[in-house]
């Protein structure tokens, strides 16, 4: 029962995170694409997870032009896991200030962990032009009773479509070396753009 409610908690906050990619603001434009761009072009996300923990693809979920995808390190799974990441693709239908969506991420997290607390690591524009923020969440507790979490997230602005990087470990602190490891990990996650064939 532990385990589903876990799952539960995760795939709700998650699929949250999916639908205020597509919230729009009343005082929000358009997003206009380059329809000969878009026919032109593709965007991957590059996310490299640490080696060392011979991470694996667990569950990939699409949801309409969404998609998620969860990673657990090696003997970790969706039903047992203390380190657990996920990408997600979303289409970009408004504009919203990535800040916006970091905090109503933020927002969302604090219905499930009252207590939940947020950072922002890093703010910025890659050196191909994608603004991006890195943003830590820590939850000492849940109302469903689960263990405590850090959570570190890595949203992306691109020019067809919004990117997250999230990964989240079960615990109130993660050892340090740990932690360099994912960040730099996490840091390192990027947009590449290539012509389509």
């Amino acid at each position: 029962m532990k385990i589903k409610t876990t799952l539960g908690v995760l795939f709700t906050l998650t699929v949250f995170a999916i639908l205020l990619s597509g919230i729009a603001l009343a005082d929000k434009k358009q997003t206009k694409q380059d329809p000969e761009q878009i026919s032109e072009s593709t965007e991957m996300l590059n996310m490299n997870w640490p080696e060392g923990g011979q991470w694996h693809s667990g569950l990939k979920k699409t949801y309409g032009l969404s998609m998620i995808e969860f990673f657990y390190p090696k003997d970790q799974s969706q039903s047992n896991w203390t380190e657990m990441g996920s990408t997600e693709i979303n289409p970009i239908t408004k504009e919203v200030p990535i800040i916006s969506t970091a905090r109503s991420i933020f927002l969302g997290t604090q219905k499930a962990s009252p207590e939940a607390t947020w950072d922002i690591l890093e703010r910025g524009t890659s050196e191909n032009g994608n603004k991006y923020v890195l943003f830590e969440i820590i939850c000492p507790e849940f109302r469903t009773k689960e263990d405590p979490q850090i959570q570190y997230w890595k949203l992306i602005d691109g020019k067809l479509k919004s990117y997250t990087v999230q990964y989240s470990f079960k615990g109130t602190t993660i050892p340090e070396d740990k932690k360099k490891e994912i960040l730099d990990a996490i840091k390192k996650s990027k947009l590449i753009t290539a012509k389509k064939i």
